[in-house]
């Protein structure tokens, strides 16, 4: 495609512009075309407000281009468009009407009469400038041919052989009488092949019988109007393709009357790059699946179709849990590498016919029609969930990642688009806070949870600020010393109207919502200020707090460790930080360097939760910890349960060969007490010695037995 830029610049010399005169009696549109020409040095604006004088004015500017009022009080468009076009100094010049009728009566008979184009007022800038100029690029196209042909013959040919668009000069009845080189390239034909055949040879009825029909009018009846309008027609080409074109047709007065010109630009190009625009708009550029737009266009036809036949439509709603932790710790561009991954297994887990899209970041969207049993949209779920659980590859380390999924149906579940995915959206977050890796069918009381769940929100955000949280204190024992050694600081919220809310109902909203950071950095300066203020009490033995680390938190944790250290004066060997496991596995080198880093600053690391993810030495050997803690699962059974002391004994030895401490928690019986320091776990957690306790009846706890388990009887 050639474009605009290229066609001006090859019939205008640089420094040259484009005249232009408005003849209007109300300046708004002058004002409109200055503001414009400011950014368009080429264009030059002369304005006329009294149509009296517009044929002097008109002589002395020589205008490129001619922008005409229609209706004006002391003399109608009409008028002076007639007298323009009776004389020969302005026959050529291209009028442009301006006018706020639309009626197709009003536009045959301008054109009728010599228009070139037609806008409505107020037009389009961007329009403005476009028509501006195609019409005065093709007037100089006009002007230099003619000129030419005045000179000399061979100059024509050259001119004709030169331009970028392709020429055709026919007679009335449709005969071709030259063929420019352009015209060769765009319908590869020869000229020889076509020069006297019929015009019909490149718009024939079988492939555009309107646009081949109003070409062959204009060269037929000899249509004044339709003289200098562009015409959008589809051509063949010698290979029966077609091609796409705009055409102007002029007359040849200068040569013959009886000849015609028709200047034909190929829109190939243009049509690829509306295409490719359309497709950009449309279309995710990472994964190539349909974007949000696209999908909901898709998911209201969905609707409209399924209205119709009285069929379902459901709808599933797809966000990859945690996927946030895979950015911050391995970097966007192998997030985009696990999401390119993601869309693919999603792609291959539904139909062809089905729509899969990717509605934003890590959320993907699915629509399943013509279903009839929902048992089918339970296997696709689960089909989902295995296919995202396995390990991605990811710059040659595998990682895992799993996603929750919300449903809705229509009708039952919305009637349109944006109700419908509202509540597939609720679904999926009552799948995640049911604990992730699962699906959920909405159900309308899903709203008022989720009504209740954005309170919750509101007033996590408010929290801190109104000084709602509080650390109690749960502790942590020798069972061989048998001295309480420290204590692990546990988050606990006092809402104003609720009351204590449960932290297994809370701190998952703080992890999804991102506010863990805020809330984690509070935890650790209170608890570390505590672990201060217990070091400097002579009357207390030496006391470590341990304090639970999320991962949403961990990156650049380091600095807040040893700005939280310096600001209380902490002794670092007096905190450790508490990682989960699954943590862990989803870490890659970032992670181990900021674990490298705390421990270079004194600070224990220990693995919480043992046991209840992919529990190996290989791990255990790679990250920097000081000790692991057994979950409290596989202490409660510890009594019945043969698997459970099995794999108990295999954690404290495994711990005790990479000479790792090893910490149980949930330790509630003598029995199990006695197994635990039987098999020399070193460290012991749990309801048997004391609940959590606010911080002051932590410290009367203690005082009481004089932190020594030997008095908890008789205390």
């Amino acid at each position: 495609m050639v474009r605009d830029s290229e066609l001006h610049g090859s019939l205008i010399r640089e420094g040259d512009v484009i005249r232009i005169l408005l003849i209007d009696d109300q300046p708004v549109i002058e004002v409109m075309l200055r503001r414009l020409i400011r950014r368009a040095p080429d264009l030059e604006l002369h304005f006329c407000s009294n149509p009296s004088e517009a044929l002097e004015v008109c002589k002395r500017v020589e205008p490129s281009v001619i922008l005409l009022d229609l209706i004006m009080a002391e003399m109608d468009g009409l008028t002076l468009l007639r007298r323009f076009r009776g004389r020969p100094e302005t026959r050529m010049v291209p009028i442009i009407i301006l006018s706020v009728d639309e009626r197709p009566k009003i536009k045959a008979r301008l054109f009728a009469e010599g228009a070139n184009d037609y806008l409505i007022k107020l037009p389009d800038e961007l329009e403005v400038i476009a028509r501006l100029r195609y019409h005065a690029t093709h007037k100089a196209l006009l002007d230099n041919y003619h000129k030419d042909l005045t000179d000399s013959q061979a100059r024509r040919h050259a001119l004709l052989e030169n331009t970028v668009d392709g020429i055709i000069t026919v007679d009335e009845q449709g005969h071709i009488e030259s063929f420019n080189t352009a015209a060769e390239r765009i319908f590869s034909y020869t000229s020889a092949e076509v020069l006297n055949q019929n015009v019909r040879i490149l718009f024939p009825p079988p492939y555009d019988h309107t646009s081949a029909e109003s070409i062959q009018k204009i060269l037929r009846n000899n249509l004044n109007g339709q003289l200098g309008v562009l015409i959008e027609v589809e051509g063949r080409c010698k290979d029966g393709t077609t091609v796409p074109l705009m055409v102007t047709v002029n007359k040849e007065p200068l040569i013959h009357e009886n000849l015609f010109t028709a200047i034909i630009r190929d829109l190939t190009e243009q049509r690829r790059l509306e295409k490719q625009l359309k497709q950009q708009a449309e279309m995710d550029a990472l994964t190539g699946l349909p974007n949000r737009a696209l999908f909901l266009d898709r998911l209201s036809q969905g609707i409209a179709m399924a209205a119709r036949t009285k069929e379902e439509v459901v709808l599933l709603v797809i966000d990859l849990d945690n996927f946030k932790e895979i950015n911050d710790t391995l970097g966007h561009e192998a997030g985009d590498i696990l999401l390119l991954e993601a869309a693919d297994r999603l792609s291959h887990a539904v139909r062809e016919s089905d729509t899969v899209a990717r509605a934003g970041g890590d959320e993907f969207t699915i629509i399943l029609y013509d279903i009839t049993h929902t048992c089918y949209v339970e296997l696709v779920s689960r089909i989902i969930l295995a296919n995202l659980a396995r390990a991605f590859t990811v710059n040659g380390e595998s990682v895992f990642i799993t996603c929750s999924i919300g449903i809705a149906i229509f009708p039952q579940d919305g009637q349109d688009a944006q109700h419908l995915l509202k509540n597939a959206d609720t679904a999926m977050y009552q799948a995640k806070a049911m604990g992730r890796n699962g699906f959920r069918f909405f159900t309308p009381q899903m709203n008022e949870e989720m009504q209740e769940r954005a309170y919750l929100i509101r007033d996590l955000r408010l929290a801190v600020e109104r000084e709602e949280f509080e650390l109690y204190y749960q502790p942590i024992v020798d069972p061989h010393r048998r001295k309480v050694i420290g204590a692990e600081a546990l988050l606990r919220w006092d809402h104003p109207e609720q009351g204590m809310i449960s932290p297994d109902k809370f701190i998952p909203i703080t992890e999804e919502t991102g506010l863990i950071r805020d809330i984690g950095a509070w935890v650790l300066r209170t608890a570390c200020k505590q672990a201060a203020i217990w070091a400097n009490d002579s009357n207390l033995p030496p006391l470590k707090i341990t304090v639970n680390v999320s991962a949403r938190q961990f990156k650049g944790f380091k600095g807040l460790v040893a700005d939280v250290l310096k600001e209380t004066g902490l002794n670092p060997a007096y905190l450790g930080l508490e990682l989960t496991e699954n943590m862990l596995l989803d870490s890659t080198e970032s992670v181990i360097d900021t674990m490298d880093s705390i421990r270079g600053l004194g600070v224990d690391l220990y693995v919480d939760d043992f046991g209840t993810g992919y529990s190996s030495l290989s791990y255990l050997q790679r990250f920097p910890v000081n000790a692991v803690k057994i979950d409290s699962s596989f202490v409660f059974n510890l009594g019945e349960n043969k698997s459970d002391k099995a794999i108990v004994e295999a954690i404290i030895a495994m711990g005790h060969c990479l000479n790792l401490r090893v910490i149980a928690e949930g330790v509630e019986t003598e029995e199990q007490m006695a197994f635990l320091a039987e098999n020399k776990c070193n460290l012991l957690q749990g309801y048997m010695y004391s609940r959590p306790l606010p911080v002051e009846q932590f410290y009367l706890w203690g005082e009481a037995i004089d932190w020594n388990l030997d008095n908890i009887k008789s205390s």
